[in-house]
């Protein structure tokens, strides 16, 4: 990943806002993506757009069974 902003997340072949890969975390730590492919049937990919994210471009799609529910920000600030 000499560039990383070149490797993004594409939903039906287009690009998803905010999923470029990282090569590291906050903390200078090694991310490294899943592989590229389809989500299977029955599974989950979870992004979030925040770019400190760890998240499904990096340990990939989990099953539907395997989601407790939908969290919801219920207090936000902004500075």
């Amino acid at each position: 990943m000499e560039n990383p902003g070149q490797f993004r997340v594409e939903i039906n072949r287009q690009p998803l806002d905010r999923s470029d890969l990282r090569r590291t975390d906050a903390e200078g730590r090694q991310l490294v993506a899943f592989p590229s492919g389809a989500v299977p049937a029955g599974h989950l990919f979870l992004h979030s757009a925040f770019g400190g994210s760890y998240d499904s471009r990096y340990f990939g799609p989990i099953p539907t069974d395997g989601l407790r529910g939908l969290a919801r920000p219920i207090l936000t600030m902004v500075r």
